[in-house]
């Protein structure tokens, strides 16, 4: 996603980004995939023919088939550990991390830290690039509020993203069109109508 070099994007711009984004994540997960690997550089963002910046999910070359979700297995589930890490270290679910069995809500995670940096221009991480840093920001580093790095920012959004990027994956939302369901609600943002992005 070339747009992030030019710096943050508005509230309305940024969560019709993010909207589009879970949507495509949502239909995905609801077929059983998860992808894995969500990050800016998976994501690519074109002009349609009104102009409306419109977001492209790519590269589900990670992605793991779960099997379709069923009506009491909305979050795909799942227990154990998996034979490897992958994915991309500054996108990783903590969970991740810990040698966990990712699903759907780590792809919610990473959406929630690609929606931070879309709105404060950059990473919650900030510049940390080490293994060990980059790392116990994911698994144990209080995130910094987005509202420190972007003023004015309504209190529902940050209470949104804050939930969205908690360290456990059930503290987070059930599903990332919950998620973004919340950020979008009337109450949570004035800033964008759901029926635009």
């Amino acid at each position: 996603m070339k747009r992030l070099a030019k710096g943050p994007m508005d509230v309305a711009e940024a969560l019709a980004c993010a909207m589009q984004i879970a949507e495509a994540l949502d239909a995905a997960h609801r077929s059983g995939v998860i992808h894995r690997d969500l990050k800016p550089e998976n994501i690519m963002l074109v002009r349609e023919h009104d102009k409306q910046l419109a977001a492209r999910v790519l590269d589900f070359g990670l992605a793991k088939l779960t099997g379709p979700i069923g009506e009491n297995d909305a979050t795909l589930v799942q227990s154990g550990h998996s034979a490897g890490i992958v994915g991309t270290l500054m996108y990783m679910a903590p969970e991740v991390l810990s040698g966990h069995v990712a699903d759907a809500r780590a792809d919610q995670y990473s959406l929630a830290l690609i929606l931070y940096e879309l709105l404060a221009g950059e990473h919650p991480l900030g510049m940390a690039t080490d293994l060990a840093s980059v790392v116990r920001g994911h698994t144990e580093v209080p995130v910094i509020p987005i509202s420190d790095r972007v003023e004015d920012i309504p209190a529902g959004i940050v209470d949104t993203i804050a939930r969205a990027l908690s360290k456990k994956p059930q503290d987070r939302f059930d599903t990332v069109g919950q998620f973004i369901a919340t950020l979008c609600r009337p109450g949570v943002s004035a800033a964008t109508d759901p029926g635009t992005g």
